[in-house]
C-alpha cells in the first residue's frame, strides 16, 4: 500500500473481486444442509427475524450517538443487519474447538444466508421506513415545539433556505443585508449548534412535509434548495409544491442532464454546477485577454439562454406561464439601482432613451419603499431609485454601465442590485 506501484496493483487486482466475491458466496450455500432447513423451518426464519432485529437494535444507537438523525441511523441499522463474514470463520473454528455440535452450526448456516438474501430488500425498504419513523418523530417534535411557542411559523413571504454550506452561508448573508426574512434548515447537528445564536436555524429534514410545514413553506415565497443530495432535492421539490403551488422554487444541481428532471418535478429554476462552472472559467480567460466585460456578460448570457432554453423544452412543462417564457426565451427583467454619478439622474423618462437608444423599457420604480409601477414618460429619475428593466438579455446586460456611471476620484463604485431572470 505504501509503494508507488499501489494504485496499479490494486487496478490489476480488481477484476478479481467479483470472482472471489462469488466463490465465497457459492461455498457458503453449498455448506448449507437443505434437508436440516427443511425440517427446522419456522425455527431458523424465528431466529432470522430476531437476529434482524436485535442486530438493527445494537447499530442504531451507535450510529445515534454519533450525532446523525434518526433517518441515517435507520438505514444503516437496516443495512447491517445481515450476519457479517467473519462470523463464518468463528462458527467454523468454534465447531472444530466442540463449543457447539453440528445441528447449532446448521441452524447459524441457515440464519446467515437467510440474512444475506434479504440484505438487498432491507436496503430497498430502509428509507421508506425511515421516513416513516422519522415522520412520525419529526410530527410529534414539532407537537410539542407548537405547544410551548405558538408563534413559530409567524413569517410571511419569506425565504426558506435548505442546506447551510458555502452557497447557503452567502445566501443567508445577502438576504439579511437586503433585508430579506428568511429561516434556514440544516441537517447537520454540529452546524446547527455552531450557528445557533448566530442565524434562523433549526435541525430536520426537508424531505418531511411536517418539516416544511413547519418552516413556513405555504406562506414563503422562495425555497432555496442548496444540498448534494440529488434524491433528497427531488423528494423536497415535489413536497414543497404540493405544499404550494405559488412557490418559486430554486434548486442546486452537480449536472446539467438532472436539470430537467427536476423542473419536471415542480422547480422554477435549477442551477447546474457543472454549466455556470464552464462559463465562469471562459470568462475569466477572456478576462485575461482583455475583452470588454460588457462583451463577456453578453456571452455568458446567450449562452445561459440557448442552453437553458434548449432543457426547459426538454422540460415539457404544462405550465401556462413556463409556455409564455417559451414564447420571449431571450426576453427578461431586471432590477438595476440608479448610481448617483449616472448621467440619467435627474432626467424624465422621455429623455433618457433607454427605449430607442438600448432597447429596454422601464416597466416600474422602487422609490422609498413605494413601487411605481408602469411610470409615465415625464416621471422623473433620481439617484439611489431602483429601476425595473424589460427586454433582450443582451441589451440588459449592455444597459449596466450607462446605470452606475463614470466613477469619480476616490469615490466607493455605487451598490447594484440585480434580480434572477
Amino acid at each position: 500500500a505504501r509503494s508507488q506501484y499501489s494504485m496499479s496493483v490494486i487496478s490489476g487486482i480488481l477484476p478479481y473481486r467479483d470472482v472471489f466475491m462469488s466463490l465465497f458466496f457459492i461455498s457458503v450455500g453449498m455448506m448449507l444442509n437443505v434437508d436440516f432447513f427443511g425440517q427446522h423451518f419456522f425455527s431458523i426464519i424465528l431466529g432470522t427475524l430476531l437476529f434482524i432485529v436485535i442486530k438493527s437494535l445494537l447499530t442504531l444507537p451507535a450510529v445515534l450517538i454519533q450525532g446523525y438523525p434518526l433517518r441515517a441511523a435507520i438505514i444503516t441499522s437496516l443495512s447491517l443487519a445481515q450476519v457479517g463474514e467473519f462470523a463464518f470463520v468463528l462458527a467454523a473454528s468454534g465447531l472444530s474447538a466442540g463449543l457447539f455440535d453440528m445441528p447449532a452450526y446448521q441452524n447459524f448456516l441457515a440464519v446467515s444466508v437467510l440474512t444475506m438474501m434479504l440484505t438487498p430488500g432491507l436496503i430497498a425498504v430502509a428509507p421508506g421506513l425511515a421516513n416513516l419513523v422519522s415522520g412520525w418523530r419529526n410530527e410529534k417534535k414539532l407537537e410539542e415545539e407548537k405547544n410551548k411557542n405558538s408563534d413559530d411559523c409567524a413569517l410571511e413571504d419569506h425565504l426558506i433556505i435548505v442546506g447551510f454550506g458555502i452557497s447557503g452561508k452567502h445566501l443567508a448573508h445577502v438576504a439579511h443585508e437586503s433585508g430579506i426574512s428568511y429561516t434556514i434548515l440544516e441537517m447537520n447537528p454540529e452546524t446547527v449548534h455552531r450557528y445557533h445564536d448566530k442565524e434562523p436555524i433549526s435541525h430536520g429534514d426537508a424531505t418531511q412535509p411536517v418539516v416544511l410545514e413547519h418552516l413556513g413553506v405555504a406562506k414563503a415565497r422562495v425555497l432555496a434548495i442548496i444540498i448534494s443530495d440529488p434524491a433528497a432535492v427531488r423528494a423536497i421539490a415535489i413536497e414543497a409544491r404540493r405544499l404550494n403551488p405559488n412557490l418559486y422554487i430554486v434548486a442546486r444541481t452537480r449536472f446539467v442532464t438532472e436539470v430537467a428532471p427536476l423542473r419536471r418535478l415542480g422547480a422554477n429554476e435549477v442551477i447546474a454546477e457543472e454549466f455556470e462552472t464552464s462559463i465562469e472559467v471562459f470568462s475569466r480567460v477572456l478576462t485575461q485577454y482583455l475583452v470588454p466585460r460588457q462583451d463577456i456578460d453578453a456571452f455568458a448570457a446567450r449562452i445561459r439562454q440557448a442552453n437553458y432554453r434548449m432543457i426547459r423544452r426538454m422540460s415539457n412543462m404544462v405550465d401556462p406561464l413556463d409556455e409564455v417564457i417559451n414564447r420571449l426565451p431571450d426576453m427578461g427583467v431586471q432590477a438595476m439601482r440608479l448610481g448617483e454619478n449616472s448621467p440619467l439622474c435627474g432626467l424624465p423618462l422621455s429623455q433618457s432613451g433607454l427605449r430607442p437608444t438600448y432597447g429596454v423599457t422601464v416597466v416600474a420604480i422602487h422609490r422609498q419603499g413605494e413601487i411605481h409601477a408602469s411610470p409615465e414618460p415625464q416621471s422623473c429619475l433620481e439617484a439611489d431609485d431602483i429601476i425595473y428593466l424589460f427586454g433582450k438579455t443582451d441589451k440588459l446586460y449592455a444597459v449596466k454601465p450607462l446605470f452606475s456611471g463614470p466613477l469619480k476620484e476616490n469615490a466607493a463604485p455605487s451598490k447594484s442590485a440585480e434580480a434572477v431572470m
